[in-house]
């Protein structure tokens, strides 16, 4: 296999974060069900920084990042 590119692509879509003390007032800290909550794409491009010449080039892009992260709110505070 030889790829001019591998791409990589992953989300976090449910969270859900409880205290675990039996007193507490508030038991779910954070919540958040049926959105996006990261959104991770990358792109690691394989022969771009391949031979000296081209390693040596800061120009030359070898990886691409793209990440969305959503705010999550304490419960306590909706």
């Amino acid at each position: 296999m030889n790829a001019e590119a591998m791409n990589l692509q992953s989300s976090l879509v449910d969270v859900l974060v409880l205290d675990a003390a039996d007193n507490t007032k508030y038991k779910k800290i954070v919540s958040s069900v049926g959105d996006d909550i990261l959104d991770l794409q990358l792109t690691n491009y394989n022969e771009a920084t391949k031979g000296t010449e081209a390693f040596a080039n800061m120009a030359n892009v070898d990886t691409k990042i793209k990440l969305n992260v959503r705010l999550l709110l304490d419960q306590r505070l909706k």
